[in-house]
């Protein structure tokens, strides 16, 4: 039986996937007691997290229909993100969700032996957004994200690495989901006018550099920036879903 999820439950959410890593993140960062965010689990494996309308579903068993009616009629879920083999059965839903996939990559190659000079790990939050806004056709409101990204810095479970010029963001990557033994990279974006100077592999290879000793994932928005994570040492290790309610 889905239930709302407790601190006994954790035991059976198992870091094997991105979405677990994302689900796992967002218990670290603000734990099961918030107005905001609720998790739930069957017990057996299967988690879903839920915060400003967004889901995270992950399970390493068959998606059960118990679940798909549970997600269906969930109320104000706008988004819901998942690994790749498990869409398809949300995918039948009557609300006829849009769908997206991708792959997912993970970091398989030796880590830099030193940090990047040009990279800085501070950054003005309002500037960064505006340049995350400028190159991604979707991102969150401001507030959702500002609030979030400053609090997982606040308490060690958000990496970001910035290129500036004029102290001003023109390159940008992060920790989008951090844990104890992961890390998913991603928000990786350059300005038109800096692009196809190296920036972009530069701040990802940071932090690489500083997220040694945990296993990393990446997922890349295009081909170009999937060819640029391979030959960085990335390799497919697994594909992912989102799935958008009308």
């Amino acid at each position: 039986m889905i239930r709302l999820a407790v601190a006994q439950d954790l035991e059976t959410l198992s870091e094997t996937t991105e979405s677990a890593v994302r689900i796992r993140c967002l218990w670290d960062a603000y734990g099961p007691d918030t107005a905001f965010l609720r998790f739930y689990t069957d017990g057996v494996g299967g988690w879903l997290s839920v915060m400003d309308g967004v889901g995270v579903f992950h399970t390493l068993s068959a998606v059960t229909e118990e679940w798909v009616s549970f997600i269906r009629f969930y109320a104000g879920l706008r988004l819901l993100h998942c690994d790749g083999n498990n869409a398809t059965s949300f995918c039948a839903s009557p609300d006829n969700p849009s769908l997206r996939t991708g792959v997912v990559l993970r970091f398989n190659a030796e880590a830099p032996s030193a940090a990047d000079d040009l990279i800085v790990k501070t950054a003005r939050l309002d500037s960064v957004y505006a340049l995350l806004n400028d190159c991604f056709d979707t991102i969150a409101p401001f507030d959702a994200w500002y609030v979030d990204i400053s609090h997982r810095l606040r308490h060690d479970l958000c990496h970001i690495a910035v290129i500036q010029e004029a102290d001003k963001p023109i390159s940008f990557a992060s920790t989008v989901a951090e844990t104890e033994e992961n890390a998913i990279l991603g928000q990786v974006a350059t300005a038109s006018t800096s692009r196809r100077k190296g920036y972009a592999g530069r701040c990802v290879l940071d932090l690489i550099y500083r997220t040694q000793g945990k296993r990393l994932y990446i997922l890349p928005a295009h081909k170009a920036a999937e060819d640029l994570y391979t030959k960085l040492g990335f390799i497919p290790c697994g594909t992912w879903a989102e799935l958008t309610y009308q």
